[in-house]
């Protein structure tokens, strides 16, 4: 009872990074990466009923995936073109060897792309260019580059980080490739950004300048002022398949706690999808949310 939030929120961070905390006077949610974990329930344990724990070792798992997908001259390896620090960051994470950064209103060029190319080790490489407007410069980098180069036509973030994660270093680049396009036709994708100017959706509905629109696979598809209600909106829209994951990339125009506060809804709004939230930082859009 009577929880105090910002008390809460200012001691905690004294013992972790990326703290997190939001909640009201009768409970709190506390994300914190930690070296210790025990430290972060002894302390909360004053304060009242702790549940739902969940403990993840991010060392680990990154040197488990390293484990699965590695890095081999004699293989292939893996160019992303991506924008926004916290993507980047993903990419490289999920085993993108060299990450082109470019955005949607800044597209690399062929030369940029070619570069990159020349850049990696193994004479066998996947472009995965993420934005439906790079394609194009994508194929003309691999006809010019000596180097056998497959790109996956990858329209959005969600479907390159999907395509990537059905990549297998250990495999064969030929035995990759069918996977990694099918599943990107799996993938529906929203993406949420501010109006900059009036517009009107197809239901007759007027969305004013500075209102949120909420683009789904390319369309634009509703619209709102709360950003909150957009998001289920959107998802409603989407979820016309039987969809077990929502992933929500959120920009610095969103912040981490409104970000954790979406989770917490979409999740109490869809049964039997699983959510997470990922920090993107990325330009133009406040969401991309990806369901598959």
């Amino acid at each position: 009872d009577e929880l105090d939030v910002d008390a809460i929120r200012e001691k905690i961070s004294n013992i972790g990074s990326s703290t997190v905390v939001i909640g009201d006077l009768s409970n709190v949610r506390i994300h914190i990466h930690l070296e210790d974990p025990g430290s972060a329930i002894s302390f909360m344990v004053p304060y009242g009923i702790i549940s739902e724990v969940s403990i993840q070792n991010m060392d680990q798992q990154h040197e488990e995936f390293k484990d699965k997908n590695p890095t081999s001259a004699n293989g292939f390896s893996i160019i992303a073109v991506a924008a926004g620090s916290g993507i980047c960051k993903l990419f490289r994470q999920y085993g993108v060897d060299v990450v082109v950064e470019a955005g949607q209103t800044s597209n690399p060029s062929v030369q940029q792309l070619v570069d990159a190319i020349e850049k990696v080790d193994s004479e066998q490489v996947v472009l995965l260019p993420n934005n439906s407007n790079i394609i194009l410069s994508a194929n003309e980098a691999a006809k010019s580059s000596g180097k056998n180069v497959s790109v996956i036509p990858s329209k959005s973030i969600p479907q390159g980080i999907s395509a990537l994660l059905a990549l297998d270093k250990e495999k064969s680049l030929e035995l990759n490739l069918p996977a990694a396009l099918d599943v990107i036709e799996d993938i529906c994708v929203g993406e949420i950004a501010r109006s900059v100017r009036p517009f009107k959706l197809d239901d007759g509905e007027n969305i004013e300048k500075g209102e949120y629109l909420g683009i789904l696979n390319g369309e634009v598809v509703v619209g709102g002022k709360d950003l909150i209600e957009v998001v289920l909106n959107l998802i409603k829209k989407g979820l016309i398949d039987s969809f077990e994951l929502i992933s929500i990339y959120w920009s610095d125009s969103v912040g981490s706690n409104l970000a954790i506060e979406i989770s917490d809804v979409v999740t109490s709004r869809f049964e039997n999808v699983d959510v997470e939230i990922f920090e993107g930082n990325q330009p133009i859009y406040d969401l991309i949310i990806s369901m598959e």
